[in-house]
């Protein structure tokens, strides 16, 4: 069992434990001056983008790329990286959670964005306003989007 384990641990790089530092990308897909942004069980239903953690030897263009892809089922182009965000008091799963947040710029370059149901369950494109003040909308969301050109 010990060594089933330990191939999960090393297979699986998104397994964290209490205490760590998680490296996590997120993805700014803006079209038409709308925001997408999603949302499901683990993030208690705030509003968030689209994104995932950094695996070990993968650089973030790839990370955004691919879990995007994963998530909503289109292929984007990270653009431009824009900015580094920390979340020190994150409450996800029952455990408080560190992060700092790599944030791209992407573009779609093909299909609609189609939820994957797991992770994410709800989405929408919202007006940039209304993500600056939407109570709904992760302080990490606001932060970033005000980085960003």
């Amino acid at each position: 069992m010990l060594k089933n384990m330990a191939a999960n641990l090393e297979s699986n790089n998104k397994i964290s434990r209490e205490g760590d530092v998680e490296v996590a990308t997120g993805a700014f897909i803006v079209q038409d001056g709308k925001l997408f942004l999603a949302t499901g069980p683990k993030f208690h239903n705030e509003w968030t983008v689209p994104g995932g953690h950094v695996n070990f030897k993968e650089n973030s263009k790839d990370c955004i790329e691919r879990e995007v892809k994963e998530e909503i089922g289109v292929d984007v182009e990270a653009i431009e990286m824009f900015g580094i965000t920390e979340s020190t008091n994150r409450k996800i799963q029952g455990r408080d959670r560190h992060f700092i947040f790599i944030n791209w710029k992407c573009k779609i370059l093909n299909g609609e964005p189609k939820l994957d149901g797991k992770e994410l369950t709800k989405s929408t494109w919202m007006p940039l306003e209304q993500v600056l003040t939407d109570p709904q909308v992760t302080e990490s969301v606001k932060i970033s989007l005000r980085k960003m050109k």
